[in-house]
């Protein structure tokens, strides 16, 4: 009995490790990156809570760009580890070559659409919009499209990078960016208007399409410094290997049908987001400063359970390879217990200072009720369920449910965030609370179907 309870808890601990080791980098980069998102909302808010709205909008759409684009992203990550796996480094080149050549012909096209049919996609998406919002959220939505062309470079090769265990490059590259962006949006959004000495240093103040120029020109060179790297440093390709670059649809369609199951369910996912946002929108300014708030703050919270469901599915798939059936299921429930535990943490601290966060963000005192309600039934929520829900999943996408995992994350979403929302915020007049219920029901609901999906699993 006591041998058994030794090897019981040097499982428990060597999965631990093993859990920290993947996802700390994940944690740390996706961290940064969702304080510096935040701390642009945070910049933006003070400055005026009349460009919270236009930033909101456009930034729906943005991300569902983004989602889509990760089937491109995630497909060349699984298919270049593949063949570095297996030391094949001619087919990592073209496949590689391939990723790029695919995602920056998607971002061109994505910002032709954008730029051509702004003005439609807005209205048509969120109704009769404010003239003064409208002009400020077209400029923006400018910005914001061209810089999708860099955004696209940076991303796949970081996919490359990383599918080639070169992480340390990708977090670097991206504080770097991030800083950046942060130094140029406090610049552009606030202006400039110093004396020192005889010199008079003038910017003017931009407001929200300062916080586009700022991720545009962060972007840019964000862009140069990879491409840069992989050229002279990797020494993956050089620039007279053009024959690479040309398209193979063959390889195209290998690479987007390992992505497609990621990229599809996200797409999916921030297309109900968006259809929760016309509802925030309709509800007005008041609704979407404190939902704009609340989902800064969530994005942050999110970070450490996305990352362990990454490290969960990474070490789940390897035992699934491995035909290391016995210990699946105390990795997966670990997995969720320590993931929440660390949610919970991190939530608590939230929960007892939703008044300083409101006061951070610069919101009027209307908004401020309503914005304490949403972030502590976050907390809540969140800690009890967010890991059952999305970790779950991840290790039955490795067993092969990855259709199941589909199927529920779709009926889930329609049912309880766009259906329920709808019918408690707008039918029923509990207004922004209203959407956030919807969200942690949803959770609820995904939590049942997986635990219960995985405990009946034939994998262990």
């Amino acid at each position: 009995m006591i041998n058994k309870i030794k090897v019981f808890g040097k499982t428990h601990k060597k999965v631990l490790l093993e859990l920290t080791k993947i996802s700390f980098p994940i944690v740390f980069e996706q961290l940064f990156i969702n304080i510096m998102s935040s701390a642009v909302t945070v910049f933006l808010s003070r400055f005026s809570q009349d460009s919270l709205a236009p930033y909101s909008m456009v930034d729906s759409i943005s991300q569902l760009f983004i989602s889509l684009f990760t089937i491109i992203v995630t497909g060349v990550t699984i298919v270049v580890s593949y063949y570095k796996s297996i030391n094949k480094l001619k087919m990592v080149r073209l496949y590689s070559a391939q990723s790029i050549f695919m995602g920056l012909s998607f971002a061109i096209v994505c910002f032709l659409t954008f730029y051509i049919y702004k003005r439609q996609m807005l209205t048509l998406i969120f109704g009769p919009i404010d003239p003064d919002v409208l002009n400020e959220a077209l400029v923006y939505f400018d910005l914001t499209s061209f810089s999708l062309i860099a955004f696209s470079i940076f991303q796949v090769i970081f996919s490359i990078l990383r599918a080639c265990d070169n992480i340390h490059t990708t977090i670097f590259i991206t504080l770097g960016m991030n800083i950046l962006n942060i130094i140029l949006s406090i610049i552009y959004i606030y202006g400039i208007d110093y004396y020192f000495l005889d010199m008079h240093l003038y910017i003017k103040s931009y407001g929200l399409v300062g916080a586009g120029i700022a991720v545009l020109v962060s972007r840019c060179l964000g862009a140069l410094v990879t491409v840069y790297y992989l050229l002279y440093k990797v020494k993956l390709f050089k620039l007279t290997e053009i024959i690479l670059f040309i398209p193979l649809i063959r390889s195209q369609k290998y690479i987007l049908s390992n992505g497609w199951p990621t990229g599809s369910e996200m797409t999916l996912y921030n297309i109900g987001k968006l259809i929760t946002q016309i509802f925030v929108v309709s509800l007005g300014p008041i609704a979407i400063s404190a939902n704009s708030v609340g989902s800064s703050v969530f994005n942050i919270i999110n970070v450490i359970g996305n990352a362990f469901a990454i490290a969960a599915m990474v070490l789940t798939g390897r035992m699934v390879s491995y035909k290391n059936h016995i210990n699946i299921k105390s990795t997966v429930y670990i997995s969720i217990a320590f993931g929440s535990l660390l949610i919970f943490i991190f939530c608590a601290p939230i929960y007892f200072n939703t008044e300083a966060i409101s006061n951070l963000y610069g919101v009027g005192h209307q908004v401020k009720p309503y914005i304490n309600n949403i972030l502590k039934l976050l907390c809540i929520t969140v800690s009890l369920f967010w890991g059952a829900a999305f970790i779950t999943p991840a290790c039955l996408r490795t067993f092969g449910y990855i259709k199941y995992t589909a199927v529920i994350a779709v009926i889930s979403m329609w049912l309880f965030r766009v259906v329920l929302g709808y019918v408690l915020a707008i039918l029923l007049n509990m207004g922004i609370m209203g959407i956030w219920i919807g969200l942690y029901i949803d959770w609820i609901f995904r939590s049942a179907c997986f635990i219960i999906k995985f405990k009946r699993s034939s994998v262990y």
